[in-house]
């Protein structure tokens, strides 16, 4: 296993009618993805989309390649075995133009994946053909990602307590305001109450007068 590539021998120069053998070039990449797995610490796998191979490679097996029913992706080579189940339960990625993300859950391990098209010379001069490769890699995530919840849980967490504070502070300014209120709504009362107060005493002045006054004109005029 590994990149290989396939030319045609015709008959014929420049005759493409009649093909009477192939020649096949390749060279293994696993000591290569042994080092990339060791310097970036994270699983490396190569994979071939078989769509874009149907017309290059007729037998998956002799050459080497672990395929499975209703996936599109071939397993080439894997540098961990982890590929391998998710290869089987096809939870690899769905092939797309560009990088894609995922993340998978095993067991108790939180796994980031990183697919990466593998363009060709033909991938390069005709954008719509698809990438016959891909580059899939796999990162242990586990404490990473608890430690991103911890954080969204403390965020949450703050934003709780900080809208509990806002509310106490608004509760504090509401009965503040409502005491200020009833100071001023009292006042008016006893302003009100000593102005009726201050009205009576005055209309008692007044008939107190009116009545001296009447009694002294009655004293004045007794025949009267």
């Amino acid at each position: 296993s590994g990149v290989r590539g396939v030319v045609p021998i015709f008959a014929q120069p420049g005759r493409r009618d009649r093909a009477i053998g192939s020649l096949e070039v390749g060279f293994g990449m696993l000591p290569e993805l042994r080092q990339l797995d060791q310097e970036l610490d994270a699983g490396v796998a190569l994979l071939l989309y078989a769509p874009a191979l149907k017309d290059v490679i007729s037998d998956y097996s002799s050459a080497g390649l672990v395929t499975q029913p209703d996936n599109p992706w071939l397993l080439d080579q894997h540098s961990r075995r982890e590929i391998l189940h998710w290869h089987a339960q096809s939870q690899i990625p769905e092939h797309t133009r560009g990088v894609r993300y995922s993340v998978i859950k095993s067991d108790t391990t939180d796994f980031l994946l990183t697919l990466i098209p593998l363009r060709d010379v033909a991938g390069e001069l005709d954008p719509d053909r698809p990438a016959s490769a891909a580059a899939l890699i796999w990162k242990d995530i586990t404490l990473a990602l608890a430690g991103h919840r911890q954080e969204q849980r403390l965020l949450v967490l703050r934003w709780l307590l900080a809208f509990i504070a806002a509310m106490a502070l608004l509760l504090t300014l509401l009965l503040a305001m409502r005491k200020v209120v009833e100071k001023q709504s009292r006042r008016h009362r006893e302003a009100i109450m000593r102005e009726s107060q201050e009205r009576e005493q005055g209309r008692q002045l007044l008939a107190v007068i009116a009545n001296a006054q009447s009694a002294y004109i009655s004293a004045q005029n007794p025949h009267d």
